[in-house]
């Protein structure tokens, strides 16, 4: 399959990497180029928080508090609340 050319023809740039995990078959374009992660990176944090709770290494109903020198700036969610701010690792995944 022609990645570059559907990518061209989507007037955008774009990289992808796939493996097969029953055999270890891949296909990739441009895989090796640097990415920023953005809102990328928390789908592995993600099914990471989820196979830790999974085997039992965390409890995903554990409240924990969030002040608001704990939190990165941001225009979302609680990045904008003034107080602190209690909620389930599950809620805080979310």
């Amino acid at each position: 399959m022609d990645f570059k050319r559907l990518f061209d023809e989507a007037g955008c740039i774009g990289s992808l990497h796939a493996v097969r995990l029953s055999d270890g078959t891949d296909i990739s374009h441009d895989a090796d180029r640097p990415h920023v992660l953005a809102s990328v990176v928390k789908v592995p944090i993600g099914l990471e928080f989820y196979a830790q709770a999974d085997v039992g290494r965390l409890d995903p109903t554990e409240n924990v508090t969030l002040g608001p020198e704990h939190r990165t700036p941001g225009p979302v969610g609680i990045s904008q609340f003034d107080d602190s701010v209690t909620m389930s690792l599950r809620d805080l995944s979310y």
